[in-house]
């Protein structure tokens, strides 16, 4: 367990065992045991990973430790995985310490892409038109006639129509495309 915590790749039987138990029992105190010795393994693999700044500007580090730490007792739990070796399951987990930074970023990532589509739907030009003649004018298509009502007539944002009008508009996604292809229309019709 050692060789473990200094992060050197260990095919030792204790080590093995103790996590084999930890799946096999889902005990508290051998999983306490398995953190100890892991954290520093996973904290190595954290500033080693290309993307570990920009990680650590969203989260602190020991978020990122306790997040991995919990995907990978929780997916090999439910899943009753069974390691050949300790190399394997540290594998596993590599994975999911992986997985969570990555996943972090990538949420970051779709919430800014939504804040800026907010902002679009802000735009002056866009505000100070007739709400009804931008209604009538840019399209035939009942779906964006209503989201142009919804969004320029009533002033909803995207995430107030998916709460008030959950049967017409299931998912931001949509609203995102159909907003896009009005804006296209409505550039289109101003040249």
């Amino acid at each position: 367990m050692d060789r473990l915590q200094r992060g050197e790749d260990s095919e030792g039987v204790s080590g093995l065992q103790l996590l084999s138990l930890a799946i096999l029992h889902n005990d508290e105190q051998l999983w306490s045991a398995l953190e100890r010795c892991f954290t520093p393994v996973v904290r190595a693999w954290l500033r080693r990973h290309s993307r570990y700044e920009e990680a650590c500007r969203v989260k602190a580090e020991r978020r990122y430790v306790v997040l991995a730490l919990a995907k990978f007792r929780q997916e090999v739990v439910a899943q009753a995985m069974v390691f050949p070796t300790l190399s394997a399951g540290l594998r596993y987990l590599l994975v999911c310490v992986n997985g969570v930074l990555l996943d972090t970023l990538r949420s970051v990532a779709w919430f800014e892409k939504i804040k800026r589509h907010e902002l679009l739907i802000s735009d002056d030009s866009i505000a100070s038109m007739d709400p009804a003649l931008l209604q009538q004018q840019l399209s035939t298509n009942e779906r964006e006639q209503r989201l142009a009502y919804l969004l320029f007539y009533c002033g909803l944002t995207p995430h107030e129509i998916i709460d008030l009008c959950p049967s017409e508009f299931a998912h931001l996604q949509e609203i995102y495309q159909l907003l896009s292809s009005l804006l296209k229309q409505f550039h289109e019709y101003e040249k």
